[in-house]
């Protein structure tokens, strides 16, 4: 399908080394063998890859391919995370306020001072994590104007609250600190969205690093 076209992987990042190997391959003979195939095809196909990972620090550690890294690092792109362009979220807000309200045949808006606490929250999970969250809030407020007060019954992932709070004057390390922030954030991504699937896609991960990320805190997962 994607012959003479483009590619997108997204979460390169996550990508096994026995699959990596086989990307590598592709990439450098321009063809693929078909499975239960026996004769390769060739393709002409331009390569898009993004992950919210280092992957120079993976190559470092063996965990990823030094020749695909520099096979796909011909022309990077660093895309900043929400947090560091809350500008942006307002401009967000009315575009996937308008996609949905056409999506649904409705007419919703957002209070000012919604507004102003969406764009204090840090968004963990980029900008898919805020389109979930408009989504939502279109689809479960009954009013036409969406407010502030109506948050604990659209989300209760903490927009708006304090946050994770450490005593400066305790004995943890950042370490020790970023663990325990991530461990208690999946907890309440996981108790929200019941599912790995759901949960991967509003945290802007993949499944891969929901499943390695709840076995390394002990977080159970629900059957999915």
């Amino acid at each position: 399908i994607a012959n003479n076209g483009t590619l997108f992987l997204d979460e390169i990042g996550e990508f096994p080394l026995n699959l990596q190997g086989s990307l590598l391959r592709v990439l450098q003979e321009g063809e693929i063998t078909r499975i239960g195939g026996t004769s390769p095809v060739k393709v002409n196909v331009r390569i898009i890859a993004a992950t919210n990972r280092n992957l120079a620090e993976m190559v470092e550690r063996n965990e990823f391919r030094k020749d695909l890294f520099y096979r796909l690092n011909v022309i990077p792109l660093y895309v900043p995370p929400l947090r560091e362009r809350k500008e942006e979220i307002p401009e967000l807000i009315e575009y996937f306020l308008n996609l949905f309200n056409m999506k649904y045949n409705l007419n919703k808006r957002f209070h000012p001072k919604l507004i102003k606490k969406l764009v204090e929250y840090n968004w963990p999970g980029n900008v898919r994590e805020l389109k979930n969250f408009i989504e939502r809030a279109v689809v479960i407020s009954e009013d036409a104007l969406i407010t502030e007060d109506q948050l604990p019954q659209i989300s209760d992932l903490g927009i708006g609250s304090e946050g994770l709070f450490i005593d400066p004057g305790s004995q943890i390390n950042l370490k020790e600190a970023i663990e325990k922030f991530e461990k208690e954030l999946l907890n309440k991504y996981i108790a929200h969205y019941k599912t790995t699937r759901k949960t991967a896609a509003a945290l802007g991960v993949s499944q891969t690093t929901i499943w390695r990320k709840a076995a390394q805190y002990g977080i159970k997962l629900q059957e999915e």
